[in-house]
């Protein structure tokens, strides 16, 4: 319902000439047409055409003529009081010497893993940088149209993905290449810490369920190595795979950093293979624009550096 209200008040706003407010502001101020018109730099027949289309909009005559000068009718007079507490929020939103005054909110989008081993060191990073800042954080992968929409539209300031995304209007920089590792329950009955193609014969997997095409690459690479793979059970949540991994004799693949920061809160086995596991890069994309906005750059540069060790190994430039 509320966002009906938005779009149906948007709508009225469309059609409506906002300049039109600021005319008759001017000629309540001064109540004369000739000083509005001379402060604003018009000439008094396009102040009088303005006030003729405010007089049709609210059918009120608005000022009516008394003496020399003029004087405000009631509806003048509410529309007046109504407008000056709009006016006064607007003023603040677009001046420039009050921006630092604004509490800076910046919408992150990141896969799970990396939000929860990251953007606490980031958030702890800025608060001790004194940086007023508020960060919505949502969790999940995003693929390469979705990254699009989500700059496009500055729904996301920073886009955390799996899929690398280029653009005139972006910057796509890698930033941690996270290795996987298959898992499963520490009391498995058949597998004692190896995982081998002849083994993988005889077991039940889980996957996840997305279609980013690097993780697809990596289950591509898995499957010349094991064979395919019988899949029971997919999900796009990786601690939810881990839960299901540490309560059945499924086995799965998980990312080594998170792994590590619930390695004692779950009980699974990492399994050691005869071939080289593959590796998924992450990558931070945010508009080109975004970068002069000082608060932005100041969270740019904490989560350059405070992405955490477990998360990265060296990362080579693109050839």
């Amino acid at each position: 319902m509320s966002g009906y209200t938005e779009r149906n008040a948007l709508g009225k706003i469309k059609i409506f000439d906002l300049n039109l407010l600021t005319v008759f502001e001017m000629v309540y101020a001064h109540s004369s047409v000739s000083l509005a018109a001379t402060s604003m730099g018009m000439t008094p027949s396009a102040v009088s055409q303005s006030l003729q289309k405010l007089r049709n909009h609210f059918n009120d005559p608005l000022f009516i003529r008394e003496g020399k000068g003029i004087s405000a009718t009631t509806v003048a007079i509410n529309l007046h009081e109504q407008l000056t507490q709009s006016m006064e929020q607007l003023g603040r939103v677009v001046s420039v010497s009050s921006d630092n005054d604004l509490k800076k909110k910046f919408v992150v989008y990141s896969p799970p893993f990396m939000g929860m081993a990251l953007l606490p060191a980031v958030l702890q990073g800025l608060q001790h940088d004194g940086v007023d800042y508020e960060i919505i954080h949502y969790s999940g992968y995003t693929e390469s149209l979705k990254t699009e929409e989500l700059l496009s539209f500055r729904k996301a300031d920073i886009i955390f993905s799996t899929s690398p995304y280029t653009s005139f209007s972006t910057i796509c920089i890698p930033c941690a290449d996270t290795e996987v590792l298959f898992v499963c329950r520490k009391d498995h009955p058949r597998l004692k810490g190896v995982l081998t193609q002849e083994l993988a014969e005889h077991e039940k997997f889980t996957a996840i369920n997305i279609d980013d095409p690097e993780v697809v690459a990596g289950k591509i690479k898995i499957n010349e190595a094991l064979g395919n793979r019988n899949v029971v059970f997919t999900s796009n949540s990786m601690l939810t795979i881990m839960s299901v991994l540490e309560n059945t004799d499924t086995v799965g693949v998980i990312p080594a950093g998170l792994l590590n920061r619930f390695k004692n809160s779950f009980n699974v086995q990492v399994l050691k293979t005869d071939f080289v596991m593959p590796q998924v890069r992450i990558y931070m994309i945010y508009n080109r624009s975004s970068a002069h906005n000082p608060v932005f750059s100041a969270m740019l540069d904490r989560l350059k550096k405070e992405i955490p060790e477990s998360l990265k190994h060296e990362v080579r430039e693109e050839e």
